[in-house]
């Protein structure tokens, strides 16, 4: 009777078309879920505000509503922001617990070296100062559109702003479109073209075409910065500290006099451009010379695990058992294992 081998069956690797469908379903829900919960909130507050209006002041047409609805929406922008993002990272994370994963498989979170991680922080002023010189060239007609688009946030100050814009929204942001949408692009692309792909998204989602531009330029420089790090908390870091400047300017121009501060702060920042890089120039020189670290478990859809086989006991060689312990009186001997000892008769 000879053993029969059996081969482990291996799983045929999905086709191109079958991948580019997985993703695209993937990108397309997470876009929904971060999308959504924004609406979800603005729909039910506007709906208060809209039955508090007509019930305490009677008002009926549909011109008055939205003259008096719409600039309460506006003002409370930061406040649904923020519990959009915390509603945005609950949902994800409820979800990945039950199908039971961790952060660093649903969201390619890894543990890196701090000079990496303050690599992006120390890049953010030269950053802002290039968005800025950005807004100065453009054409008139376009920037009165971003200032006047701008000014309610910008008016906007506080915990609950500072909240919003500093820490729940980077986390929420981050979390959707480089830990989820990234990596999960570049299991059909090239690692940079899921950065271009995943930043050109994220300038989408910011609406205003200003604001598409510049949030394009930063999504490609967070993306990279992840790229090479091999995890998205860089680009955690980096957009918290970018737009902690920003709201350190917002700030400033509700607290103090007009023309009093921006020359301050100006030459601070460009201080800290030139001198935060050179104090981690090898982190900050890795971002653009390092290799690229491609997401292992993030970016490949979910598939069946494969059963471990354990080999039967049969199959397994077994070591030869001893022979028992044997005792013959009549010559004196004890026999064990096959090796015979002369027995002292005096024991």
């Amino acid at each position: 009777m000879t053993d029969q081998q059996t081969s482990p069956q291996t799983s045929p690797q999905p086709s191109m078309s079958h991948r580019v469908l997985v993703t695209v379903g993937k990108v397309a829900a997470y876009l929904a879920l971060f999308l959504g919960c924004q609406t979800l909130l603005v729909t039910i507050f506007t709906a208060v505000i809209t039955a508090q209006l007509m019930t305490t002041q009677g008002i009926q047409t549909q011109e008055q509503l939205l003259q008096m609805v719409y600039p309460r929406v506006l003002a409370s922008s930061t406040l649904l922001t923020l519990f959009s993002g915390l509603l945005t990272i609950l949902i994800l994370f409820i979800v990945y617990k039950v199908r039971g994963k961790t952060l660093g498989e649903a969201f390619w979170i890894r543990k890196v070296p701090a000079r990496t991680l303050l690599a992006g922080p120390c890049m953010v002023p030269a950053l802002y100062l290039a968005v800025t010189m950005f807004l100065m060239l453009l054409p008139s007609s376009l920037l009165s559109e971003y200032e006047e688009a701008s000014s309610m946030l910008a008016a906007d100050v506080g915990i609950i702003p500072f909240l919003s814009v500093v820490l729940i929204s980077p986390i929420a942001e981050e979390l959707i479109f480089r830990g989820l949408i990234m990596t999960r692009l570049t299991y059909v692309l090239q690692p940079m073209g899921a950065v271009i792909f995943s930043a050109a998204i994220f300038g989408a989602c910011h609406g205003e075409l200003v604001w598409f531009c510049y949030a394009f330029l930063l999504g490609m420089v967070f993306g990279l910065m992840d790229m090479k790090a091999g995890s998205i908390l860089p680009s955690i870091a980096s957009h918290i500290a970018f737009n902690l400047v920003g709201q350190i300017f917002s700030t400033c121009s509700v607290l103090l006099p007009v023309g009093t501060y921006e020359v301050v702060l100006m030459v601070g920042l460009v201080a800290l451009a030139i001198f935060l890089p050179m104090t981690n120039r090898q982190a900050v020189s890795a971002v653009f010379t390092g290799p690229v670290r491609i997401p292992d478990m993030a970016a490949a859809p979910a598939r069946a695990k494969a059963k471990a086989t354990v080999p039967q006991a049969a199959q397994v060689p077994q070591a030869p058992q001893p022979a028992p312990l044997q005792w013959n009186p009549a010559d004196t001997t004890v026999s064990w294992s096959n090796t015979e000892f002369v027995a002292d008769p005096w024991l």
